[in-house]
């Protein structure tokens, strides 16, 4: 009897997982709040000038000449006339430069009365954002001159809508009258 028992107890129960310990709870929670924070959340961007806070390096300051998305980090050029080479850093580390009082300072966007969107420093002066380098164009040899396409054609804006909507069924019925002219008259000649 007591083996008829067993065999429907264990048949009659699902087998469930075990159940996490909270240090296993925490070590998710951990690694879910770890993600990589988005690029378009760093203040750093190409071509700032940024100091280094804390490691090896602290003290240093550089131009920023590369930002890897994945690794999180940054490659700083050192500025002046000392010949080191370039450093990659974790975002984390440096610091932009306040314009104002030349020290570390964090930076928040805010918008101008003009609109015009800025990073503005501690001490409230307006931290300014590098323009990128427009790419020089190379000019055309002149056998090929009447091949290439100038950029001011390549942007310029060639359709132009019809001024009215109304005038599309006017067309529409202009086509079909000259179809059924067209049919009439090669019937007749037939």
């Amino acid at each position: 009897m007591a083996t008829a028992r067993a065999k429907y107890i264990r048949s009659r129960y699902v087998q469930t997982p075990r159940r996490k310990s909270p240090q296993a709870w925490r070590r998710e929670e951990r690694a879910r709040r770890a993600k990589l924070h988005p690029i378009g959340r760093w203040h750093v961007r190409l071509r700032d000038t940024v100091e280094v806070n804390w490691g090896a390096r602290s003290g240093l300051r550089g131009e920023v000449v590369r930002r890897d998305e994945d690794g999180q980090s940054v490659v700083v050029r050192p500025l002046g006339g000392a010949q080191e080479e370039d450093v990659e850093l974790h975002f984390s580390q440096v610091s932009l430069i306040d314009p104002a009082s030349d020290k570390r300072t964090s930076v928040s966007w805010r918008y101008l009365e003009s609109g015009e969107r800025v990073r503005i420093a501690e001490s409230g002066a307006v931290v300014p954002v590098v323009p990128r380098k427009t790419p020089e164009v190379e000019p055309v040899p002149p056998r090929f001159a009447p091949f290439v396409t100038r950029h001011a054609d390549v942007i310029e804006r060639t359709y132009v809508p019809l001024p009215d909507e109304s005038q599309r069924p006017a067309r529409r019925a202009r086509e079909r009258t000259r179809r059924q002219e067209r049919r009439a008259s090669g019937a007749a000649a037939a």
